[in-house]
């Protein structure tokens, strides 16, 4: 009987071992679920063989992103294998861990609820919405993705480490990180973007996982979002697009020399301004093989001044918006070359126009246009000496001409202060006779002038009252005797014409005025 008994236990503990080294199972780790956050998930298998990490976890990328945490390791708790993984939820609301296959053994599957993403401290939702612009592309057409976040935090950020790299077929570029300011049911709140813009190498279908965006603050990554698998469904070109042509909108900006002339056989630059829905790193070879040399103009290789992969700009914004910043609006690489030309003639020089061609997505035509680069002015290298010497002789001319004019008014100045110290000072006709020559002397006009003669030169030069001319009879009446009381009464009128002359002697001279002639 005790045979027996230690046979049947025996048995027993050897279909217990049997069916534990064929059980495969899934277990999660205790805690909420949460959208952003990882989700511990241990894989235990009851035998040392074949291993874990050679499970197809395919069936996963519906709902999840897997992030391996680790190796395989054995079991503590019996004689199989152990493998953690991390599980990032694609989204919130009710989600299914599928059942997995391992050697002929199939886990249970896992119903689970992930609730949204909450904020650190307050508890407030975090809204995550992705936007992809179209899935139906051509070959090398730029297909954009935005990933938009709002949260109530206005110091926080999405980082992504990943910067422009090929990927499955496909090359990717990150575009610039935004934050605008918004107000959600009267509540200032955040909204941060980030996207990338792919261009597809390879016909047919593709798919790709986009690197994660961690969203940090106060310096610690809160969550990890991961945005949604892209399944791209890639059309070659059409027959009659060449290989080289750009595909997506092609600009050009053009910049000239900013000078009045160029000097002949004197290098100048061209700057070109390109932006076009191309990848990073693709020249637009079109555009600089048109720059060819002639007989009029030297064309050189350009060469790269900046490039870079335009996002949209950060700002603050009131208001409710319904589609993502920059949703289908992120701006094309965009690529500065500066081109070194040198003209051969002198006289109006025209550059050549340029011809723009690409393929039209929206249309899947060709696209041409024309794009002139005006006309320049190009002067012998002597004109460089000419022209400042011109300058140098005209500005000397005029330099002499004002001093001369200058040392004049200086001197009929002198003279009608000399002038009028002599008339206030006159008590008979003869010293304001005397006063009045001072006046031709300083004017330069004939020695020895008559009253008369006096009279005739100023009214040639300047505007003659009549009480001017009354005055100057009336003094040459007082010298010949005819009104010899009146030189009292006409004095004032002969200091009058001294102000008349010089209108600066009434504020600087108002009394009797001591400037030495």
């Amino acid at each position: 009987m005790v045979g027996r008994a230690l046979a049947l236990l025996a048995l027993l503990g050897w279909i217990a071992a049997a069916a534990a080294a064929e059980s495969f199972r899934v277990r999660l780790a205790p805690g909420q679920a949460e959208y952003g956050k990882p989700l511990a998930v241990e894989l235990r298998a009851g035998a040392p063989r074949p291993r874990l990490d050679t499970l197809d976890l395919s069936p996963l990328d519906a709902d999840f992103v897997v992030e391996t945490t680790g190796s395989v390791e054995p079991d503590p708790d019996g004689a199989g294998q152990l493998w953690r993984l991390h599980l990032y939820p694609r989204r919130p609301g009710e989600l299914r861990i599928p059942s997995l296959d391992f050697g002929g053994l199939r886990s249970a599957p896992v119903a689970l609820v992930v609730s949204p993403a909450t904020a650190r401290r307050g508890g407030l939702p975090i809204r995550v919405h992705t936007r992809v612009s179209e899935t139906t592309v051509w070959l090398g057409q730029a297909v954009r993705v935005h990933l938009e976040l709002e949260s109530d935090s206005p110091f926080a950020s999405l980082e992504s480490g990943n910067g422009a790299s090929r990927h499955d077929g496909v090359v990717l570029a990150a575009l610039a990180g935004t934050r605008r300011s918004v107000a959600q049911d009267g509540e200032p709140r955040t909204r941060y973007g980030a996207g990338w813009v792919l261009y597809p190498q390879v016909t047919g279908s593709v798919g790709l996982q986009l690197p994660p965006l961690d969203y940090r603050v106060d310096g610690v990554v809160t969550h990890r979002f991961y945005p949604p698998r892209i399944d791209l469904r890639v059309r070659a070109l059409p027959a009659f697009v060449p290989p080289t042509m750009p595909v997506g909108r092609l600009e050009l900006e053009t910049s000239a020399p900013d000078r009045w002339f160029l000097i002949d056989r004197e290098l100048a630059f061209l700057t070109l301004r390109v932006r076009q829905e191309g990848p990073p790193g693709q020249r637009p070879w079109q555009l600089l093989r048109q720059l060819q040399s002639d007989s009029a103009l030297s064309f050189y290789p350009a060469r790269e001044v900046a490039s870079e992969m335009a996002g949209e700009e950060t700002g603050d914004v009131s208001g409710e918006s319904t589609e993502p910043a920059g949703y289908g609006s992120g701006r094309p690489v965009e690529t500065v070359y500066q081109v070194p030309f040198a003209p051969r003639v002198t006289g109006m020089v025209s550059l050549p126009s340029l011809r723009l061609q690409y393929f039209d997505p929206a249309s899947g035509r060709i696209r041409t246009r024309t794009h002139p680069l005006g006309r320049l002015l190009v002067v012998s290298a002597w004109m460089r000496y000419a022209v400042p010497g011109v300058l140098l002789v005209v500005f000397a001319l005029l330099a002499r001409w004002l001093v001369r004019a200058a040392r004049i008014r200086w001197r009929s100045f002198r003279a009608c202060a000399s002038a009028l110290r002599m008339l206030r000072q006159a008590r008979t006709p003869e010293a304001a006779r005397d006063g009045l020559m001072r006046i031709a002397a300083g004017e330069s006009w004939p020695a020895n002038l008559t009253l008369v003669g006096w009279l005739d030169h100023w009214g040639v030069r300047y505007p003659a009252p009549a009480w001017v001319s009354d005055a100057v009879h009336g003094l040459q009446e007082c010298l010949y005797g005819r009104a010899p009381g009146r030189f009292a009464e006409i004095r004032p009128q002969l200091i009058r014409i001294c102000y008349l002359r010089a209108p600066w002697l009434r504020m600087l001279a108002p009394g009797v005025v001591t400037i030495r002639p």
